[in-house]
């Protein structure tokens, strides 16, 4: 089974963000690692989907980062999973969770 990470969101469920900072020189070695991570996620939890996304610019040195997780049937458990798998990767820390849902 081949993990999917796209790079489009579905119409409605809910929508797991996460955002944290890195400074510059780290960007592209946390990408990579978020990346394995999103890729490993995707394989444990059916219909997830994940993307990784940043904010333009920097300040200061330190650019911000934001991934993106929906489409799991078990959107629930997902937080606690992610939490535990990033700090394995040796992801920055803290890193903000919010869950948003869709307007009807």
């Amino acid at each position: 089974m081949v993990a999917t990470v796209t790079k489009t969101a579905p119409a409605t469920g809910p929508r797991l963000y996460v955002y944290y900072r890195v400074g510059e020189g780290d960007l592209l070695p946390t990408a990579d690692a978020v990346r394995r991570l999103q890729r490993h996620l995707c394989a444990g939890f059916a219909g997830l989907r994940g993307e990784l996304l940043r904010r333009p610019g920097a300040s200061g040195g330190v650019v911000t980062l934001m991934e993106c997780y929906y489409g799991a049937a078990d959107m629930p458990a997902l937080p606690q999973a992610l939490d535990a798998a990033a700090r394995d990767a040796g992801l920055p820390q803290p890193r903000h969770v919010e869950l948003f849902v869709a307007l009807d």
